[in-house]
């Protein structure tokens, strides 16, 4: 694409995206236009050729300016220069997780295809509707396939299906590590009071309360939980780049997952440590001061 008024860098790369779209194709895709105006009945084989472009386009090639009414072609000099008439929110076109693209729209009616994708949206179930396409479709031209119908929900899931089952591992290995942490947590502070119990003896002896021994055995634990929220908020930190290509739409550092996360683990652990500091409270002096 040679872009009017933008000198390319050298060896920069101007092969960009195109679409060939109906007129109503922004509006059935809920893409909205920023600037210009959408394409119409004047844009007609033989007439001028225009184009609409996305933000990223914009924002690349026509930085601080007006995009609309700037020019673009493809191909060489022989080529006719086509009119920027709109600019398009920035979209998805391949991939949810590629980087956004520079995207330019052709109308139809000056970009005759042999293939096209019919989108229909509708208020009601859309496979419902599929009869009813099927049935336009004959009437305008019965010779004319209709094949891979598919809801756009569909194909976004078949698109993301292994995405997904990466996520359900994640999640489960996530869930079985958050109980193996409370087991561990439980086992040290039940450990630990069994080790004391000679020590709460002589400190509820002298007049400590059972809440005083829930606060020791709770605020032992909570040593351990600062220590291993750092331990694992290093961890966390240091691997970012390998999940960051698992996400989409969050940042891999993001401090509310992480401060969620640190959370839940800490409300885990303190429960973890609940049931000890419970035991702990109702230990009989008499008998602590008996044990060995």
């Amino acid at each position: 694409v040679t872009l009017d008024g933008y000198q390319p860098q050298p060896n920069e790369d101007t092969e960009l995206n195109t679409n060939v779209v109906g007129a109503n194709y922004f509006e059935t895709m809920a893409i909205p236009l920023v600037a210009g105006r959408n394409f119409g009945a004047q844009d007609k084989a033989g007439g001028p050729g225009v184009v609409i472009v996305n933000e990223e386009l914009a924002r690349r090639y026509f930085p601080q300016q007006n995009a609309v009414g700037r020019r673009l072609r493809f191909g060489g000099p022989a080529e006719p220069y086509l009119e920027i008439v709109g600019v398009a929110r920035d979209a998805k076109y391949r991939s949810l997780r590629e980087q956004t693209l520079p995207f330019i729209y052709i109308p139809l009616a000056q970009e005759a295809q042999e293939s096209m994708t019919l989108l229909v949206r509708t208020e009601t179930e859309p496979r419902g509707l599929v009869p009813a396409v099927r049935n336009e479709l004959r009437g305008l031209n019965k010779d004319v396939p209709v094949y891979a119908v598919e809801t756009m929900s569909g194909h976004i899931g078949a698109a993301l299906a292994a995405d997904q089952m990466i996520t359900a591992l994640l999640s489960v290995f996530g869930a079985m590590a958050l109980l193996l942490a409370a087991i561990g947590i439980y086992g040290v502070m039940a450990y630990s009071v069994a080790q004391r119990t000679h020590e709460i003896g002589v400190r509820m002896a002298l007049g400590a309360q059972g809440s005083d021994i829930a606060r020791l055995i709770v605020g032992q634990g909570l040593v351990l939980i600062l220590i291993g929220a750092g331990c694992g908020l290093a961890l966390a930190f240091a691997l970012t780049r390998v999940i960051g290509s698992l996400l989409f739409d969050v940042s891999a550092t993001d401090p509310f997952t992480f401060a969620a996360v640190t959370l839940l683990l800490a409300l885990v652990a303190l429960v973890a440590c609940y049931v000890p500091a419970r035991r702990a409270m109702k230990v009989d002096p008499m008998v602590a001061l008996r044990y060995e």
